[in-house]
């Protein structure tokens, strides 16, 4: 209400986009935590980098759209805050220098038969949907949508999951439907 009546709802779009962007992070983040936990733990991968690295790349996107002054988003008035290039590139060869590293273990981990497929498919597809809604699409409505469409595919598809490992022996009669729907085979 306050952002509204200070700033318009020019104001309230920019919080719902940076407030998207911080959301839809976060539930990958603790999506990338669910793989962690199925394969074991990930020893050998330091969580406190690993979520840092996750992070990265949607602070150079953020960093990236906020160059580009984009004075439009969802047909309204949009404005976001002027940063340097420099800045973009900095935070570019810092992300990409984390994600380096990441594949770096990764490849390290496969070679001793550790790497987790799962986590890490899962954590490739955040750096490529990121790179590609922030960075590589132009335009910043484009962009925005692959990321939420991404997030609500990963959301569906963990709720199924979940599902699926809840009605595993069977038909529950309290959940006919939703039971049905999520017997392992369909």
């Amino acid at each position: 209400y306050a952002v509204g009546r200070a700033y318009g709802l020019t104001g309230v779009y920019v919080l719902y986009f940076v407030g998207q962007l911080h959301h839809t992070v976060r539930q990958s983040w603790g999506v990338a935590q669910q793989y962690r936990q199925r394969a074991g733990g990930l020893p050998w991968d330091r969580p406190w980098l690993s979520q840092l690295t996750l992070w990265s790349v949607a602070v150079w996107g953020l960093l990236h759209r906020c160059a580009q002054e984009p004075t439009e988003f969802l047909f309204i008035p949009f404005w976001l805050p002027q940063v340097p290039g420099l800045w973009v590139t900095l935070s570019a060869g810092v992300c990409l220098g984390l994600w380096t590293l990441w594949a770096v273990q990764r490849v390290a981990a496969y070679r001793r038969g550790e790497l987790a497929l799962g986590h890490t498919l899962y954590m490739a597809s955040h750096f490529v949907v990121y790179l590609a809604s922030y960075v590589l699409i132009d335009h910043l409505c484009s962009g925005w949508l692959l990321v939420n469409v991404w997030h609500n595919v990963q959301y569906i598809v963990f709720v199924w999951l979940y599902n699926r490992r809840r009605y595993a022996t069977g038909i529950d009669r309290e959940s006919p439907a939703l039971s049905w729907l999520s017997q392992p085979g369909l």
